[in-house]
């Protein structure tokens, strides 16, 4: 079960990093889904069904469609993406995740002793 709970939190941030690198609009709003998909299975693991449901049927099923709809409806327009130009996008979601797997590692030596 640990293993699978690990699992499930590689995709979710392989798929949020995947939603902010992403040059197509169309694949970042899919990659949003994904994200908020593992995001509900992680709260199904955590013991919290009804936060899990509750994110499945209004973020994933409500609002990311209304993203898709009006992505389709104004078109993809692929906005080039420069970071060399701002070094702070790359190093702030990098921090995000090492604060994440520190907390991570926190509470797993905690659980353990």
């Amino acid at each position: 079960m640990e293993i699978t709970f690990f699992i499930i939190f590689a995709v979710l941030i392989g798929s949020g990093l995947s939603v902010i690198l992403q040059k197509s609009s169309m694949a970042s709003a899919i990659s949003l889904i994904v994200n908020l998909l593992s995001m509900a299975v992680l709260y199904f693991f955590l013991g919290s069904q009804l936060l899990g449901a509750t994110q499945v049927i209004i973020y994933a099923g409500a609002i990311v469609v209304l993203f898709l709809f009006v992505i389709m409806i104004f078109g993809n327009k692929n906005l080039p993406v420069d970071l060399s130009k701002n070094i702070l996008v790359f190093f702030i979601p990098v921090i995000f995740i090492s604060l994440i797997v520190f907390a991570l590692f926190l509470w797993t030596s905690n659980a353990a002793s």
